[in-house]
């Protein structure tokens, strides 16, 4: 019987320790949980002006080929830089640039290219689409 007490005494701290080591290993936990969140938000964010960037950058290829369609003449059609302001995208800076070559014969190739940009450069927001189109007129 004193064999049986003395182990019980023995014993007496040994579910403090693990109640404590499992409080910091569930603290832990939760603080990674959290700062995961965190970091997917902000992944997410980031992904959603990317996207609107990509549809700043293709509506300013609409605008270029729609000056070059209707345009009445050369300046008219393909002026070297315009800075355009989208309703939709009233926080992109969308920077349509076009540029004309006249081959033998007549036939001209129009390079239109549109740049949507949010945000400063360096900065952790910052999101560029580029896109380049060549039409023959």
């Amino acid at each position: 019987m004193e064999r049986t007490l003395n182990s019980l005494k023995k014993q007496k701290g040994f579910a403090l320790i693990a109640s404590v080591f499992l409080i910091i290993v569930l603290g832990l936990a939760a603080a990674f949980m959290v700062r995961l969140s965190g970091t997917i938000q902000t992944s997410q964010s980031h992904m959603i002006l990317a996207q609107r960037a990509k549809q700043a950058a293709n509506a300013g290829i609409e605008y270029g080929i729609y000056r070059v369609v209707w345009g009445a003449d050369v300046a008219a059609q393909c002026p070297a830089s315009t800075l355009i302001t989208l309703t939709s995208y009233s926080q992109f800076t969308v920077t349509v640039t076009c540029s004309v070559k006249t081959y033998v014969g007549g036939d001209r190739f129009f390079t239109i290219s549109s740049i949507a940009e949010y945000g400063a450069k360096g900065t952790q927001d910052y999101v560029v689409r580029k896109f380049e189109t060549v039409l023959e007129r």
